[in-house]
């Protein structure tokens, strides 16, 4: 669900003066973690993606957009998600069970807003979920050894994420040339975007878990994670369709 702006909610701990030691491997263990639950909801949702579409319901999601509002229907849809993702977040650690039920619910569920893409071109979904999980990775596994702390560029890296949304919603609103310039702008300044976020988030993660007060909650953490790399997947997608064109 590629909603950018709206569907962000970044996870920002405060990190208190009041602190635990934290050594190396714990810390490691920590970013450990967070990068498996990010990976399980990865696979989640790729794999119920694909069960939806065997199953009928993805071609009847695109019935449904072709012969109805399809921006109606979008944001329809992505209100259920936006209801979903809030109740994770809200939902403490310490309410282990529903908090993983409420995770498992909202992948699933990302999983059937993606289920049409499967349809239209099967191909380029594996691909475009393969390399999506390698960027991802091998951006995490850069984020901890570069000496640059992207947190500092958080302010910049909000203003682009307003223009990148609100190209996003030109491309389906403006008409001709405009729609098209907006529509390039936010696949490829939305592609460098959030391989930034990625970067950005894996330190915050590493920065939590050094500094971690008792609050640190791996599943939030994840989702941040995981919306960056469903931005990423969904623009490496539609590159790779357009091989098929």
């Amino acid at each position: 669900m590629s909603s950018d702006a709206i569907r962000r909610t970044p996870v920002d701990e405060s990190l208190s003066p009041t602190t635990y030691p934290t050594t190396q491997a714990e810390v490691n263990k920590k970013i450990g973690r967070v990068y498996l639950y990010t990976a399980a909801a990865f696979a989640t949702s790729f794999i119920s993606a694909h069960l939806f579409s065997l199953s009928g319901l993805a071609g009847k999601m695109i019935t449904l957009i072709i012969g109805t509002n399809a921006l109606a229907v979008g944001i329809g849809l992505l209100a259920v998600g936006i209801g979903l993702l809030t109740a994770v977040y809200l939902t403490p650690k310490e309410n282990s069970g529903l908090k993983h039920t409420l995770f498992g619910l909202f992948t699933v569920y990302e999983g059937l807003f993606l289920s049409p893409l499967v349809i239209l071109n099967a191909p380029a979904f594996a691909a475009a979920a393969i390399t999506t999980a390698g960027i991802t990775g091998g951006l995490g596994i850069l984020a901890l050894k570069m000496q640059t702390q992207f947190k500092r560029f958080e302010k910049i890296m909000f203003v682009a994420l307003l223009v990148i949304t609100t190209a996003t919603f030109g491309s389906l609103l403006l008409p001709g040339v405009a729609g098209a310039f907006a529509h390039q702008l936010s696949l490829v300044g939305g592609l460098a975007l959030f391989s930034a976020y990625v970067i950005y988030h894996t330190q915050q993660i590493r920065d939590h878990a050094q500094h971690d007060n008792g609050n640190f909650d791996e599943i939030n953490h994840s989702i941040n994670l995981y919306l960056d790399a469903m931005n990423i997947f969904i623009r490496i997608y539609e590159i790779y369709d357009r091989f098929k064109k």
